[in-house]
């Protein structure tokens, strides 16, 4: 049976909410009366962040939290879900120092029904799995596209070690131009869940409107259906939104991501 978008938030908060307090991976998650926070392997914003579940905010919970990431010395992101969007905190948020880092739309597919639409590609492209070898070429397109607001080395390295510490719960694909590689992405996924979360979709300027990230798309699907998962999820921004849309995704809710440095005043 097909699932209505806010039956499968409720599915994935739950499935969250069993795993946080597990061993699934090494991010540490704690519990607040307002929310959840994780602290991560490294100090950069990409391993902390904080995500508010109460309906309500004040002056005080946000200076706590910056608080606290500060008393760490760890930069962090506040998590901010359109179902849980408090009137007037994104806006406070940003007066508190807080840089809007990322936005975008929660996408999802049910494989139960099939597999996403595929796109037609440029025949003279190719997508493969690939090993923890290919990272640093895979952290060379990011970087490319992403440019300064992309730290290439230290999310590399954690990369590495996610994928040398659990191979089957991080895969990683590339698009290829002849031999060279002009796209990338990654899933996440463990063996308890129903959710797969595609991530990292990336292509260079040059190769966009060939297919490529379609490519990805289609073989992360591909071994999500024979992992015996269900649901496709991306955090799709302005370029990958329709994308994904036209391959039969469904829009769940919206996102902000905002960071703020430890140092910041």
């Amino acid at each position: 049976m097909r699932l209505l978008p806010a039956e499968i938030l409720k599915l994935y908060d739950a499935e969250f909410d069993r795993f946080k307090s597990s061993d699934y991976d090494s991010t540490r998650y704690e519990e607040t009366p307002w929310g959840t926070r994780a602290l991560g392997e490294t100090s950069d914003a990409f391993s902390n962040f904080f995500e508010l579940k109460s309906p309500t905010w004040s002056p005080k919970l946000i200076q706590d939290e910056i608080d606290y990431f500060r008393n760490l010395q760890r930069e962090f992101i506040w998590k901010v879900r359109s179902d849980r969007d408090p009137a007037g905190l994104r806006k406070a948020l940003i007066e508190n120092g807080f840089l809007l880092h990322e936005s975008g739309t929660l996408v999802v597919f049910d494989l139960s029904g099939g597999l996403p639409r595929a796109h037609e590609s440029s025949t003279d492209l190719f997508v493969r799995e690939v090993g923890v070898e290919a990272i640093p070429a895979m952290m060379k397109v990011q970087a490319e596209v992403w440019k300064d607001h992309f730290d290439n080395a230290t999310f590399g390295k954690l990369l590495a070690e996610r994928k040398s510490a659990n191979p089957n719960d991080l895969r990683l694909f590339a698009t290829y131009f002849r031999e060279t590689m002009i796209a990338c992405a990654w899933m996440k996924t463990t063996n308890e869940s129903q959710f797969v979360h595609l991530n990292g979709g990336t292509t260079l300027p040059d190769f966009r409107k060939r297919g490529a990230y379609s490519l990805l798309v289609s073989a992360r699907a591909s071994l999500a259906r024979d992992l015996g998962k269900r649901f496709l999820m991306i955090e799709a921004g302005p370029m990958s939104k329709p994308i994904a849309e036209k391959s039969g995704f469904i829009a769940v809710c919206d996102y902000w991501e905002f960071s703020r440095r430890c140092d910041a005043k």
